[in-house]
């Protein structure tokens, strides 16, 4: 019982910093586990996890606070996530077939009320999926959420305009081009920067 409430409650958590409406600039224990009422005890687990990915940090004796990315971080996670997906291109020309190619395009259908973060998210992780290798795609996804926090050098209006992007990588990969694919893939994660990062 208290397992799965410390995972509804990380669960919650997390899908309101990705969809950007989690809005607190500072908060405690306390204020979330009056929100959802229950005790500190799950609220904090749920904490820590979200602590240990990255997506918020504890100050002592003043609280958590969503964590934000220096641009020498998202440069850093830029060139790692190119890498990765990169490789991904490259299995999934040599193995997927064009039906499978053409399921990312599910990935970009979204009710206009659903954030890109999360369009952008279920993108690049059904890219790794198709890889089936179940470490790319955990940190192809992982690397994508961790990029997907609110912060100030991310533009979220930039972001949605770079949607187009992702056609450009499924056409390419259904063409089986490997260096349009990876060119595209290197354009994605530029145009998403506000300080456009060489990568």
């Amino acid at each position: 019982m208290k397992k799965s409430m410390v995972e509804r409650i990380y669960k919650e958590l997390k899908n309101q910093i990705l969809n950007q409406t989690f809005t607190r600039e500072v908060f405690s224990e306390m204020d979330l586990a009056e929100q959802f009422q229950v005790s500190k005890t799950p609220v904090r687990e749920a904490l820590n996890i979200l602590c240990s990915e990255g997506f918020i940090a504890r100050y002592p004796s003043f609280g958590y606070v969503l964590k934000d990315m220096t641009p020498m971080e998202y440069k850093d996670i830029s060139e790692i996530r190119y890498i990765l997906e990169a490789g991904a291109a490259k299995i999934i020309i040599e193995l997927c077939s064009d039906d499978e190619i053409r399921q990312l395009y599910d990935t970009l259908q979204a009710p206009a009320d659903v954030s890109h973060n999360i369009v952008n998210l279920n993108f690049h992780s059904k890219l790794g999926e198709l890889t089936k290798n179940q470490i790319l795609y955990n940190e192809i996804t992982r690397m994508t959420e961790v990029m997907a926090r609110p912060g100030q050098y991310v533009d979220v209006k930039i972001k949605r305009s770079g949607e187009s992007w992702h056609e450009k990588i499924i056409e390419a990969l259904l063409a089986r081009d490997l260096k349009e694919a990876q060119r595209c893939i290197k354009q994605d994660l530029v145009y998403i920067a506000k300080n456009e990062t060489t990568i």
